[in-house]
């Protein structure tokens, strides 16, 4: 509830393009970036930095468990 709604459309539409989206069609990396760019021209001053910090924790998350037996550095 905390979350502004232009940051929760972000994430949410960044959640769909790396999770969702058609296997391969963009890199994770390209689309966190891409929704940090929109965040910077749409949200408060510190809003991409949140957007940032929650994409790329899921990505981190979704990679560990995508390779559950590689070391953490590996999957990053």
């Amino acid at each position: 509830a905390r979350v502004a709604p232009v940051e929760k459309a972000i994430i949410r539409s960044a959640i769909y393009e790396i999770f969702l989206a058609e296997e391969g069609a963009v890199p994770a990396p390209v689309v966190i970036d891409e929704a940090i760019e929109i965040a910077k021209k749409f949200c408060g001053a510190d809003g991409w930095r949140f957007v940032n910090g929650v994409l790329d924790a899921l990505r981190k998350h979704a990679d560990a468990r995508a390779h559950p037996d590689a070391p953490a550095e590996a999957v990053e």
